[in-house]
């Protein structure tokens, strides 16, 4: 219920021009008011108030209450979407009427508060997450933001690609470009395959409580809310993992130093859900942009980790341990699961529609290395996976030399399984790809260029 009182700042109709014919808009604001306040016929009211707010000839003080007076009709109809483009309305058009904004801004929902947009389009955000018992490894996830040009409908898109010790998940979301309220989503899982499996036997969910991918939209809503340390706020914010917007109560108890992977320590706002199932946990960078550096949900903690744009058709270089990989900027590039004694990990490289499962990993990681050399333990990775070795073919630009070597293998559906083996730097490295026939010569060539420029940061 939203409460109605005049302000203190009651306006007088300027005079009337009969020779003019000056419409007398004082006049009709109070007609507004009465068919608000006596008849109660909202809907009326808010009529006579878009007439006066909407015509450029009105005076600023009789057109800025008749504006806040809609924002509330709006509300009370339960048009939120229009009475928050209204408000922000508000804000850009009369910053200077200090009285009528603060008056509005009190009246209205928590989430019209919120600054301007700050997602940039084409963005791209990554997150390492680790288990706050032990710091072992739970998981990676990037966060892509897209402004999508279409029309009436456009729209912000958030793309959330992650990967936990169950599988993939895919979370796309698209939010109003004005209320940021969600108009679409989506979530897609993966479980591991076969390979993957074989290939770390060790991943187990641990019974963890949440995963990589839960929380990281509810993080980037909150970066566009006006922080201040002890502030409360009730709003409705959308969780991928229930599929709906729910009513969450927050609070910022503190500002804290966190430490990030490239960009040092950073000073944030922590923001605590207080109303949620397991303990969730936010850090959003205390200046602009106000990133989301760092989050907690349950038993895990993600800290942001890469930051960059992502252009088409170009290629981009990640760290990943002691390797450099080079790949397309599509393309995610993240540290698998830790090994159980000491070593480089796995790197999962993750593609926009997960349609390819690529890895890069150590020729001593398949377990048949020690006894039958490289290329029979490949061969034997490729059969015993379901595929026929289809080919073996050495690096292109340099045929007489074997230290980069090309094997393919393809099922009876068509799937296409494919390793490539660098034995360029230290000790080597395998690329191993699964995918289906007609993605996989799409890719190829990508395939073939990564296994030829991964390379180590380590001194030789």
């Amino acid at each position: 219920m939203v409460l109605l009182c005049l302000l203190p700042i009651r306006l007088v109709a300027q005079p009337v021009n009969q020779e003019q014919g000056t419409p007398d808009w004082a006049l009709t604001l109070e007609k507004a008011i009465f068919h608000e306040e006596i008849k109660g016929d909202i809907a009326a009211a808010s009529t006579l108030y878009t007439t006066i707010h909407c015509n450029p000839a009105v005076p600023g003080p009789v057109a800025v209450e008749a504006l806040c007076r809609d924002i509330i009709c709006h509300l009370m109809l339960h048009s939120e979407k229009e009475a928050h483009a209204l408000f922000k309305t508000l804000q850009t058009r009369f910053p200077e009427e200090e009285e009528w904004v603060q008056y509005t801004s009190q009246q209205v929902p928590d989430s019209f508060l919120r600054k301007p947009v700050l997602w940039e389009d084409h963005a791209f955000a990554q997150y390492e997450w680790r288990q706050t018992s032990d710091n072992s490894w739970a998981g990676h996830s990037a966060i892509e933001t897209r402004r999508i040009p279409d029309g009436d409908t456009s729209c912000w898109r958030l793309s959330v690609r992650s990967i936990h010790p169950e599988g993939y998940r895919i979370i796309r979301v698209d939010f109003d470009p004005v209320t940021l309220e969600p108009v679409y989503s989506q979530t897609r899982t993966r479980a591991w395959l076969p390979f993957e499996n074989a290939l770390v036997p060790q991943l187990a969910s641990d019974n963890l409580t949440a995963y990589p991918g839960d929380t990281e939209t509810i993080g980037f809503l909150l970066r566009h809310y006006p922080l201040s340390l002890g502030q409360q706020i009730d709003t409705d914010l959308f969780d991928p993992s229930e599929g709906v917007s729910t009513r969450e109560n927050l609070e910022v108890p503190s500002i804290e130093m966190v430490d990030t992977a490239g960009t040092g320590r950073i000073a944030a706002f922590r923001v605590d859900v207080l109303n949620a199932k397991t303990p969730r946990r936010f850090w959003i960078e205390q200046a602009g942009p106000c990133r989301l550096i760092q989050a907690e949900d349950g038993d895990i903690r993600g800290r942001l980790h890469t930051q960059r744009e992502i252009q088409s058709d170009t290629w981009t270089q990640t760290e990943c341990g002691s390797l450099v990989v080079e790949h397309p900027s599509a393309w995610i590039a993240a540290t698998g699961p830790d090994k159980e004694k000491d070593g480089q990990p796995p790197v999962i490289l993750m593609l926009p529609d997960l349609k390819a499962r690529i890895w890069i990993i150590s020729p001593s990681d398949l377990s048949q290395y020690d006894s039958i050399g490289v290329p029979e333990s490949i061969n034997q990775l490729i059969v015993g996976n379901g595929y026929e070795l289809e080919s073996r073919a050495t690096d292109p630009e340099a045929p007489n030399n074997p230290s980069v070597q090309c094997f393919t293998g393809r099922d009876d559906s068509g799937n296409r399984f494919y390793v490539g083996l660098s034995s360029r730097h230290g000790s080597g490295i395998l690329l191993i790809a699964a995918t289906t026939g007609s993605y996989f010569d799409k890719i190829r060539s990508s395939l073939d260029r990564i296994v030829q420029s991964v390379h180590t940061n380590q001194p030789q």
